[in-house]
């Protein structure tokens, strides 16, 4: 055999050798995805984004979620939402926003301390359709529509302050409505119930989720239903945009 054949056999072998080392390193090396995708379900006060964390490299993940802001490079310090732990993709659900404003978001996990974000996507909520005066038909009860709802425009209590200035709904001094979340052409509601009467010291709250808000056709008036978890009572108000 001569010298040229035992080259071409030789340079055949060391690149089939080449070749099969090149290809096992593309199919054995982990494959990793953390993406946050775009935001979907915006409401005035809400919105979700779906987080791709897919990771094959043995990472152990100690915790994950979401966070957000308004003015960008969101942070754990920031507004943050955690879904549990372990690599998979998720969704946050974000509550709470305000209407009208634009929100930067991306997820996070935390592995060995260490915390590890995303990409960035940003969103901007619509104006609420609570937006303006609300009053009764007799005028006695007046509310301001705003991002988190109807707000009663004159604190009752002191004991309700903080509940007013936070965005829950007074209808008397009975009850407040938060975290409006739209349900077909109705919007679902959390209701806050005290014990006690008008005229006696708040001796305890408890929370009802047995509350709907609907609009009329035209958006002019609101029918607030709802039942108190304390008695079982129901109440219902009509209020008519001013």
């Amino acid at each position: 055999m001569t010298r040229s054949v035992l080259r071409s056999l030789l340079l055949l072998v060391l690149g089939v050798f080449i070749f099969t080392a090149c290809d096992d390193k593309e199919t054995t090396e982990p494959k990793t995805e953390f993406k946050t995708d775009t935001a979907f379900q915006i409401g005035p006060s809400y919105a979700s984004v779906s987080v791709d964390l897919n990771l094959t490299d043995g990472t152990k993940i100690e915790e994950k979620g979401i966070c957000w802001n308004t003015f960008g490079g969101p942070r754990i310090d920031n507004d943050v939402l955690k879904v549990g732990e372990g690599s998979g993709s998720f969704t946050g659900n974000m509550t709470g926003l305000l209407a009208n404003t634009e929100y930067f978001v991306r997820g996070y996990y935390i592995s060995n301390g260490a915390v590890k974000y995303s990409n960035e996507v940003s969103f901007r909520t619509p104006e609420s359709p609570f937006k303006g005066e609300w009053a009764n038909e007799q005028g006695t009860l007046k509310f301001t529509g705003s991002g988190l709802g109807l707000i009663f425009k004159t604190a009752n209590t002191p004991d309700w302050s903080e509940a007013v200035a936070e965005g829950y709904v007074t209808l008397n001094s009975t009850f407040f409505l938060r975290n409006f979340v739209p349900a077909g052409k109705k919007y679902r509601a959390e209701a806050l119930w005290n014990y006690g009467t008008g005229t006696d010291a708040v001796t305890g709250v408890q929370y009802s989720t047995n509350t709907t808000v609907t609009f009329n056709t035209s958006g002019s008036e609101i029918l607030i239903e709802t039942y108190s978890p304390i008695n079982n009572a129901y109440k219902a108000l009509t209020l008519y945009r001013q």
